[in-house]
């Protein structure tokens, strides 16, 4: 339904519609619905994956050029509940760096190449906001979903 070309603004009005949720209206409030839906679909990843491992992830890390949308990564803190660091965008070209100047000896480890790039590239931190809120809005699209 959601996927192939189609007038997806049209497809998820009907779709909210048909599940008795409120209809967004215009871009913004499209692109809002968008942003919230994947947040909540990360928390819900998120929350197998510390299963499966076996312990809480504290800091959620966003590399590479999806880290470039700001709503997305707050809406991601809010919905974890917990920080979001992003960056840097140029990931894979900095781990290719990295890798080429490990494997020339250039560097003695992995965790010396890391630092290296944590020193080399900006990162932003995302805090998360009104977690009373999006835990109740998150038992709803589990509900929706049938998660």
């Amino acid at each position: 339904r959601f996927a192939g070309r189609c007038n997806m603004p049209l497809v998820i009005q009907d779709y909210c519609r048909e599940t008795g949720q409120d209809v967004p209206e215009g871009a913004a409030e499209i692109l809002r619905l968008v942003t919230d839906s994947l947040a909540m679909k990360i928390r819900f990843v998120l929350e197998r994956l510390e299963e499966v491992i076996g312990y809480r992830i504290e800091v959620l890390h966003i590399i590479g050029g999806g880290g470039q949308n700001d709503q997305l990564n707050k809406s991601i803190a809010s919905s974890i509940n917990r920080p979001v660091v992003v960056g840097p965008y140029e990931a894979t070209a900095a781990g290719n760096v990295m890798m080429q100047k490990v494997a020339l000896d250039g560097l003695r480890s992995l965790g010396e190449g890391r630092d290296l790039i944590r020193e080399s590239f900006q990162t932003r931190h995302f805090e998360p906001a009104h977690p009373d809120d999006w835990d109740t809005a998150y038992v709803r699209f589990r509900n929706l979903l049938n998660l």
